[in-house]
């Protein structure tokens, strides 16, 4: 998955986290799926490589020595084992370890894109969860909704712990009624161990 293709899944996210739809509710299967389908194809691709590798080796040895003319008395003493291709082989090792590494990308991006969903999901959840009351304790519901999503991203995403320690203690200090409070202070307990 290159990162266009991630993007456009992170923007569709994006999109349905701000119309109020809920997310699709099988996307982390959905990912799940297609990360053991590439673990799979990786697995079987390394096993086809390697007994390709197995293959050439004994089948060219094989025709090396069908093809050879009769031994006389001077090649006789010299050495007749296989020649091996030092720098075939490592021009092969180092192909697979990119390809490796590659796969290994697409896998944390996966990784990422689940992460993200399942961070849509809760806030989708935390929409619903919100009390029913006048429109100002639902603004103020929300304002501590987004400071409290704010801190979690910058944490998940960018790794700013000090800043998101700063919001998570402005939402304690601005709306400490709130039920995002509480998990502004679980967060900072979390984070302060």
């Amino acid at each position: 998955m290159d990162d266009r293709k991630l993007q456009q899944l992170l923007h569709e996210a994006d999109r349905d986290a701000d119309a109020g739809s809920p997310p699709q509710a099988d996307f982390g299967a959905r990912v799940r799926q297609l990360d053991r389908r590439r673990r799979r194809g990786r697995r079987m691709s390394l096993a086809a490589l390697g007994l390709l590798a197995v293959c050439s080796l004994t089948f060219g040895s094989l025709w090396r020595q069908s093809v050879r003319p009769a031994p006389t008395r001077d090649r006789i003493a010299r050495d007749d084992r296989p020649r091996i291709d030092v720098a075939q082989v490592r021009a092969e090792l180092a192909e697979l370890q990119t390809r490796i590494a590659r796969e290994e990308a697409e896998l944390a991006a996966l990784r990422a894109a689940e992460k993200r969903a399942k961070l849509n999901r809760q806030i989708a959840a935390a929409r619903n969860r919100v009390s029913v009351g006048n429109d100002f304790e639902r603004e103020i519901e929300r304002s501590a909704l987004i400071l409290l999503v704010g801190a979690d991203w910058k944490i998940e995403r960018y790794q700013m712990i000090e800043s998101a320690r700063s919001d998570y203690r402005q939402l304690v200090k601005s709306f400490p009624q709130t039920q995002w409070a509480d998990a502004a202070r679980q967060r900072l307990l979390a984070l302060q161990n």
